[in-house]
Order: C-alpha cells, then structure tokens, then sequence
C-alpha cells in the first residue's frame, strides 16, 4: 500500500511531498515511484540537472550520452552525436526521455528564460534519487490541441524515490516502510540556475574579466540573509539583504579577474541571520574525458539477437530479472 500527502506550510512557499509505501505482506515486494511537475514549454525554455551530472541515460540505461551536450546517437536518433545541447527543449527532434546518470545533488529544475521564471524539485538525492525530463519535441507526432488544452506543448519534469530509472525496482521486505519527502517550487528572476534545496535557489555566474553575477529564491522569508563570495578564505564579496519568496535577491559586482581565474575555487554561500548556511555553490571542474557507463542489456532476450533498439527496450522491461 501507499500514501502521498501534499503540504502547504504557514510562511512557506513550498509544496512537501511526503511518499510512505508499506509492504504489509510475509514475502518480499516490489516498488517503484516516480512522480512529475508538467511545465509549459517554448523556445526559451531550459532543462537544468545540476552543474555534476556528466552522463544522461535512457529506459533501462540501454543509452547514454554527454550531458548538457551530447555527442553520440541517443535513443536510436543519430542527431544527438551533432553536438546538440539538450538542455534545451527546442533542440529536441522528437519525444524522448532523459534521466540523470548517478544524481549527486540535490535538486532538478526548470528555467523558462522568456518568462524568468522556473520550477524547483528538490530533495535529498540518497533517497529521491531519480532526475529526469520527458518531452514530445517541438516536432511532435502529436497534435499539440491533443496534448494539452489549450497551452501548447509542455514537458514533464520528473523525480523518483529510492530509484534513478524506469523501470529500476526497489524491493521491500516483509512489513518494511519506506519514507520520502521532496519540496516542490517556483523560481523566478534568477537568470539561471546552479542549485537548489528545500531552502533556496541560487545562481552564480563568473566572468573571466572578474565580473560576478548573484542572485536567489527562498522558500521562507529571511531578514537579514548573507551572501557571501569566497575564494578559499579571502572574502570576494558580501552584503547583507532582506530576501523573500516574493522578493528574489539579485546584484551585480566586480571582483579583480585574477581571483576568478579559476572559477571552480569561487564559492557562493547564503546564510539566514543566525549564520547558519542555507545552500552553497561553487562551478565544477568536470572531466570531460572520462569514459561513458557500458549500456545495460537485458539479461533475457540476449540483446545481440535483437536489432530493433525500441524492441530491447520493451523487451528488456518485460523480462526484467531480479
């Protein structure tokens, strides 16, 4: 059995997403939750996985690529391997799903760059582990009046508890519960975004010439919140300010280029006014050489007999063995 609870707390600006599945049975049980925010689309608008995601995959982990640009056919569509930046809704050919490969953080998100607004799902990622997108493209095999009322197209963002696939079963044991919490948001006025929890969104962009660009939601309203710029322990910047969910903070400054030279080294931080810290971020320094996850094949029907990739797929999710 399962039960979701949807929470509206005083002073926050936040849904909780509470998840309890229970296995009330003597034998071991399956499970598999996943749950989705559906969000208007446009040119404009941008997928964001946190700044660490180096790999995305698809059903059953049979395809990988880069992430955000990929350089390999993905999904049997040979354009991806183009280099095209599949962050991006309008770079999609066609409908296609894309999940984070090993989500190290704790959050998914979306950015509409027209409307500077977005969505938030965050959560702790040792438990709501599961990121994904699942969009028709802007050529889709659909007519968009079918798709939706009367708003075009939309593209649904995804998170799943104690699982990071579809399918990718957790098991329950003989009277075992299981728990989980998300928090869903809107974000605005942030120009993108870096990362997110159940306390605050933020956004740090680093120039090469030293210039520095700050902003941030929360979820709650913070008198006196501190942000705070540092480079190792040499403060770069700091200002105190009031932020609220109805008032995003937002400053531009400039620091001398040389102590940005390496953005990785530049760290972000907001503190409430106890100085307790609320999020960090600093940019990553990825290694783009590393080799790519070996696709997962189905261990029944042996995949080399099979030539068609989406009948691997449907195979694959028929004749899972555990």
């Amino acid at each position: 059995s399962w039960a979701i609870g949807i929470t509206l707390r005083p002073g926050k600006s936040y849904m909780e997403i509470t998840g309890r599945l229970v296995n009330s049975t003597e034998n071991d049980n399956s499970m598999l939750y996943w749950s989705n925010v559906s969000t208007l689309v446009d040119d404009n608008y941008q997928i964001i996985f946190p700044q660490s995601t180096e790999f995305v995959t698809f059903h059953c982990k049979n395809w990988f690529a880069h992430w955000p640009v990929t350089r390999e056919p993905f999904n049997g569509i040979d354009e991806y391997a183009d280099g095209i930046d599949a962050s991006w809704w309008k770079n999609h050919f066609m409908s296609n799903s894309m999940f984070v490969h090993d989500l190290k953080e704790d959050f998914i998100a979306g950015y509409d760059h027209g409307r500077k607004a977005g969505t938030m799902l965050a959560g702790n990622h040792h438990i709501v582990k599961g990121g994904k997108f699942w969009l028709w493209g802007p050529n889709s095999e659909w007519d968009t009046r079918i798709l939706t009322d009367n708003d075009g197209h939309y593209c649904e963002l995804m998170v799943g508890a104690y699982s990071d696939n579809q399918p990718d079963y957790c098991w329950l044991n003989p009277y075992e519960t299981k728990e989980f919490t998300a928090y869903w948001y809107g974000i605005r006025d942030l120009k993108h975004v870096n990362r997110g929890n159940e306390h605050a969104t933020v956004n740090m962009e680093v120039g090469a010439d030293g210039r520095l660009h700050l902003a941030a939601n929360v979820t709650r309203i913070r008198p006196d919140a501190r942000i705070v710029v540092r480079r190792g322990g040499k403060t770069l910047y700091e200002t105190t300010a009031l932020i609220a969910p109805d008032k995003p903070f937002a400053a531009d400054t400039k620091v001398p280029a040389e102590e940005v030279a390496e953005p990785s080294e530049v760290t972000m931080y907001l503190y409430d006014s106890e100085g307790n810290e609320l999020i960090s971020y600093h940019p990553y320094k990825l290694d783009r050489t590393k080799p790519m996850p070996d696709p997962v094949m189905p261990l029944n029907p042996d995949p080399k007999s099979v030539e068609n990739t989406e009948e691997v797929y449907y195979l694959g999710m028929r004749n899972l063995q555990f």
